[in-house]
């Protein structure tokens, strides 16, 4: 699916960990590095190619790593060479990470007790001229349901309050098709689990 509206998207460079597609006058990396630390290095090579695009870009997706320890509960410490490496191309890009919403840890393991392990991976980082572009961009982490990763949803808008209640308006009830739309919108389809399906028919 795309939107109309939008310039057809273009694939620049497709490799093992990355893909890089032009959209426009921006660039989107979508990302799924490698799980060893020695198969990390060409990816950061590569993301250090690219940097030097003058133009805004966005990497986002599977890092399969934490910036630090905090990121992690559960499991082995991850390795301190792997961390910095990380941060080191990061830095080396002028990568910043955009600010996020949802829950704090984006990976589970789908394991139980003492054998859970809780992973914050899935990320996304801008550089200045997209955030100049797309002022305010920020991304929330999904629920992971039944899923091990949860999923990214990205754009440009000013987030919600947490604490803004549900305001009810009496007079809603003494419109004629009142009735209907609240039956219609509770018998209408959608996929997903139980509490996804429910939060979908409050919204309607």
């Amino acid at each position: 699916m795309w939107n109309a509206f939008l310039y057809t998207p273009s694939v620049i460079s497709s490799t093992r960990q990355a893909i890089t597609v032009q959209v426009g006058d921006v660039f989107i990396i979508g990302i799924h590095v490698a799980y060893l630390t020695i198969d990390r290095r060409s990816l950061w090579e590569e993301l250090a190619q690219l940097s030097e695009l003058i133009a805004p870009w966005l990497v986002i997706g599977d890092f399969n790593m934490v910036l630090n320890n905090d990121e992690k509960k559960g499991g082995r410490n991850p390795l301190r060479i792997s961390m910095q490496e990380f941060r080191d191309c990061l830095e080396s890009c002028n990568l910043i990470q955009a600010p996020r919403s949802g829950i704090k840890f984006s990976w589970c393991n789908n394991r139980l007790g003492k054998k859970m392990i809780l992973c914050d991976l899935d990320k996304a980082f801008f550089n200045i001229k997209w955030l100049e572009k797309y002022d305010g961009w920020c991304y929330k982490v999904g629920i992971r349901g039944t899923y091990d990763h949860g999923a990214l949803l990205g754009g440009s808008s000013v987030l919600k309050p947490s604490n803004t209640p549900f305001r009810y308006q009496y007079v809603w009830s003494f419109h004629p098709g009142f009735l209907k739309v609240i039956k219609d919108s509770w018998e209408e389809q959608c996929d997903g689990n139980s509490a996804f399906n429910f939060s979908v028919s409050l919204k309607d």
